[in-house]
């Protein structure tokens, strides 16, 4: 089905998760197919993971942090239209210690 498409768009709530997400990114790439890594609702968590792979990728499309009122974690921010990972452990992000707009 390769020769119909022109990418494809790996979420990783949709395929399974890091792994899997990677898995895809090398198949297509094989393919000759564009890479665009997108999200859901994920939180900085999902998308800070999934930012791991980014140099697979041609597109990048995990904004959804910025869709969720009580993101749980932080570390992952927006400079000049480019995502950055603030923390310099793991993936980069970590338990927020209150979360936003919660009343604790």
């Amino acid at each position: 089905m390769a020769e119909f498409f022109d990418g494809v768009n790996i979420k990783p709530m949709k395929c399974g998760g890091l792994d899997r997400a990677a898995e895809l990114a090398v198949r297509a790439d094989a393919l000759d197919l564009r890479v665009m890594l997108g999200c859901m609702s994920e939180s900085s968590l999902g998308c800070g993971t999934m930012a791991q792979l980014a140099s697979e990728a041609q597109i990048l499309d995990l904004d959804g942090p910025w869709l969720l009122k009580n993101d749980p974690w932080e570390g992952l921010r927006v400079e000049h239209g480019g995502l950055v990972l603030e923390h310099g452990c793991g993936v980069g992000i970590e338990p927020r210690s209150r979360l936003p707009y919660s009343d604790a």
